[in-house]
Formats: structure tokens, C-alpha cells, sequence
């Protein structure tokens, strides 16, 4: 992801832990970001503050460590690199409060024609999913990598 700066993270075994410190006003914060497989290749990421005590993850931790474009676009990037990895896999993400859906939702609005390069949005709107329509609020959403079609020219 070139020219959006982001964490380093570090990432477990079974690549479905991913781990990275947030660095502001408020020091160093751990957070982490798990994948769990749900079904038929659909994966769902949580993501919040690692408890340094329990080692769990606190989904309503607020940290307000003025850091939250660089922190979004670490996210963005563990899953360019989970799905390029696994390129078939679908990955469902949702707010743990409203403002948090509010907020992923505006970061695919503001990089949604870069975001579809990659790519497909779809969200769920009264509990049926369907593609991403700019200016509709929704509750969750769900993204996976596109078919890309390489054509080799072999002849020249």
C-alpha cells in the first residue's frame, strides 16, 4: 500500500492473528486483529486492543491515540495481504459500536474507486447483502479480492 503510511505487524502461525502497536500522545498501544473461518470461505475479523493482562481482545476499547487513518490503513493492509494469500476468501468486518461502522463505511466511501480496484465491496442493508451503493448506511460489509485475468502473451 504505497503512500498510506501504516504499522508493521506481526502475524501467528496459523496466519489469523495479526498483531501491530499503535504510537501517539498516548504511548504505545498493542492491538491485534483475528480471523476466524465462519463457512464457505467467509472469514470474520475482530479487531481492537490487545488486554497486555488477559492477552484478550477489547473490541470497546477506546484509545484515542490520534493515529486512526494509519491504524485503518494497517487493517487494509493485513487484509491485502491475508487475501493474497488466500484470494478466495470473503471477509465480513463490522463496527463493535455504531460510530466505529459509521466510521469503516466513510473510509470505503473516501477509497472506495481504489478499494474496487482490488476489490468487491458488498455490505448488508436490512439484513441482505448486496454491492456497495455510495450514500446508503450500512451495518456491516464484506469484501473479496476480484478474479484478476492475466493474459501472457507467449509469441514475443
Amino acid at each position: 500500500m504505497e503512500g498510506f503510511e501504516h504499522y508493521e505487524y506481526t502475524v501467528d502461525e496459523n496466519f489469523d492473528q495479526f498483531e501491530f502497536e499503535s504510537d501517539g500522545p498516548k504511548g504505545k498501544i498493542q492491538k491485534i486483529v483475528k480471523l476466524r473461518y465462519v463457512t464457505r470461505n467467509m472469514y470474520l475479523i475482530s479487531f481492537g486492543d490487545l488486554d497486555p493482562i488477559t492477552r484478550r481482545l477489547n473490541d470497546k476499547a477506546i484509545s484515542n491515540n490520534s493515529d486512526t487513518a494509519k491504524v485503518v490503513f494497517t487493517l487494509a493492509k493485513i487484509i491485502l495481504d491475508f487475501t493474497e494469500l488466500f484470494p478466495e476468501a470473503r471477509l465480513f468486518f463490522t463496527g463493535s459500536t455504531k460510530s466505529r461502522t459509521r466510521l469503516y463505511q466513510m473510509m470505503i466511501n473516501k477509497y472506495r474507486d481504489m478499494i474496487q480496484t482490488i476489490f468487491t465491496i458488498d455490505a448488508y442493508y436490512n439484513g441482505e447483502e448486496e454491492t456497495f451503493i455510495l450514500g446508503r448506511n450500512y451495518n456491516s460489509f464484506v469484501v473479496s479480492r476480484k478474479k484478476m485475468n492475466y493474459y501472457f502473451n507467449f509469441d514475443k
